[in-house]
């Protein structure tokens, strides 16, 4: 019965965000819901009704919790807003600065240091985004979570595919852009495979992922052969190999399961 009664707490506080002073709260109002329930039994009630009048304890607690919530929240928000912003400042100030020493006195020029600022802001957006999943976490919004641990693969995109490239043609006159966008699609399937190990729940969801994720290892796989040796009539054989494979892994899950 007590394992009910942390159920039921648990439920109470699933739309909460899972903050320090909330999960201490919680652990407390469960503790309290116990006590009330072994004094209910000593006094001769059935476990249903001592039960009952536990969980009473959680109506009379709402107002608590509510403020408790709100000084958490709005406290880890103010210094998660702090921070940020004091850490764009000083990456701001110091990326000018090197850019302008860079300029001015190294290289005396700016025809290409320009560089240096936009591969900065492309660190930027990946620091924002990894700050907005750790936000995100610290809260415990699943929904938000899952999206804000995809855009930090989105962010990587610039850094690892247009600063690499566009550095390429610009400092050494080399044009890869041709070839670098594979990288696209190589982080889009390590995106999914991610997910697919911390997010994904159930059977359905795993084979939906699991499906999605072999179609981008196989579109990686089509292209980087398509590119790199021109055979366009050949390499979209893989596709009918990946349907192979799902067809015959979802045709031995299915016999492992009647087995079972």
């Amino acid at each position: 019965m007590k394992e009910e009664l942390k159920k039921y707490a648990w439920r109470k506080f699933r739309r909460y965000p899972k903050t320090k002073e909330i999960t201490e709260l919680r652990e407390e109002l469960w503790s309290m819901m116990c006590d009330k329930f072994d004094d209910c039994v000593a006094e001769g009630a059935d476990e249903k009704d001592a039960a009952r009048q536990a969980k009473e304890l959680m109506n009379d607690c709402t107002a608590a919790v509510r403020d408790v919530e709100v000084n958490s929240s709005m406290g880890a928000l103010r210094r998660m807003l702090v921070g940020l912003l004091t850490f764009s400042a000083a990456f701001m100030l110091a990326l000018t600065c090197v850019y302008l020493f860079l300029s001015l006195v190294t290289l005396k020029s700016f025809d290409k240091t320009w560089m240096l600022i936009v591969a900065g802001s492309f660190v930027y957006v990946v620091y924002v985004a990894v700050k907005l999943y750790n936000y995100a976490r610290h809260f415990g919004f699943s929904g938000l979570t899952r999206v804000a641990f995809g855009g930090v693969f989105l962010s990587l995109v610039p850094l690892l595919y247009v600063l690499p490239s566009l550095a390429a043609n610009v400092l050494f006159d080399t044009n890869i852009w041709g070839k670098s966008w594979l990288i696209v699609p190589l982080l889009a399937a390590i995106w999914l495979t991610a997910d697919m190990m911390l997010f994904a729940h159930g059977t359905k969801a795993f084979w939906w992922e699991f499906a999605a994720l072999g179609f981008l290892v196989t579109t990686v796989i089509f292209l980087a052969f398509s590119v790199f040796t021109g055979a366009w009539n050949v390499s979209w054989l893989v596709y009918v190999l990946y349907l192979v494979i799902v067809a015959f892994a979802i045709y031995f899950a299915e016999l492992r399961k009647r087995r079972a």
